[in-house]
């Protein structure tokens, strides 16, 4: 998220830990808001050359809420802000960009991570990283974020039907992508889902004659096999020191953050370049 000026940063740190954005970026944080356990917002000043710190939204935006005397570019009417959103600060510390320079989002044209507009998705992996290059911040109570983000994750889970999601979360626009190219796949298999027995009898199933699965206990065999994979598609391990964010604010978080610099927009992260592990 970013300011048009260090005052507004300040205000969103003392009073009440809270902070408005456009009507454009309010509904992208509600959505995200609605669909993720935690959602982390990056904050920078325009041409400060720096992040100065990251928080996680901790309530959707309200309009019943007590208005902020924001500081205002000259011309702009309050009514140009949405909602208020509470927020939970995680660290209040700046972050240099010259720290940054070795990470880049997938989610933004690959560009490096210090470029982007207010309102900028940071791809999750990338994100994490650059979270993680925050120093610790004493003040924080790590018991009532941790708290808030176990609500949260209840929340989502019953939203979607009791069912915990998995994973990061792609951008909204891709979500909706996605999922009109898999009703189209469903519409092209002519609806209908056949049973296990019909998909596996021309590879090996049951009563196929070949090599596949011919009892119970090939088929239990066969089933712990699908689970176990699907396990280690879905962990993530990372080495992290000690005193650092816990793990559990990344799972199945987006992060948004943006910061206006001076470089060239056309900047694209050189071919094999590596990643440094934080942490490691």
């Amino acid at each position: 998220m970013k300011s048009n000026n260090p005052e507004n940063i300040s205000l969103a740190k003392s009073k009440g830990c809270v902070w408005s954005t456009p009507p454009q970026n309010e509904a992208k944080l509600n959505q995200a808001f609605r669909q993720c356990r935690n959602v982390l917002l990056v904050f920078s000043v325009k041409e400060s050359g720096k992040f100065c710190g990251f928080a996680r939204l901790s309530i959707e935006s309200r309009r019943d809420a007590s208005p902020v005397q924001w500081i205002l570019p000259p011309g702009l009417s309050s009514r140009a802000l949405g909602g208020v959103f509470r927020i939970d600060w995680i660290s209040k510390k700046d972050l240099s960009f010259t720290r940054v320079m070795h990470l880049y989002n997938p989610w933004n044209e690959g560009k490096p991570v210090k470029i982007g507009r207010d309102g900028q998705e940071v791809e999750n992996h990338v994100g994490e990283e650059l979270c993680r290059l925050f120093a610790e911040d004493s003040d924080v109570e790590w018991s009532t974020v941790l708290r808030r983000s176990k609500d949260s994750a209840r929340r989502v889970q019953v939203a979607n039907g009791g069912v915990r999601p998995r994973g990061p979360m792609a951008p909204l626009q891709l979500q909706q992508q996605q999922q009109q190219q898999h009703q189209h796949q469903q519409q092209q298999q002519g609806g209908g889902r056949r049973g296990f027995r019909d998909r596996n009898r021309n590879r090996g199933g049951f009563g196929s004659g070949r090599s596949g699965i011919n009892d119970s206990h090939d088929m239990g065999r066969y089933t712990a096999q699908i689970n176990q994979k699907r396990l280690h598609s879905s962990m993530r391990t990372f080495s992290v020191k000690k005193k650092c964010v816990p793990l559990e604010l990344f799972v199945d978080g987006s992060c948004y953050g943006a910061a206006k610099v001076s470089e060239s927009r056309d900047q694209t992260p050189p071919k094999n370049s590596e990643v440094t592990e934080v942490g490691s």
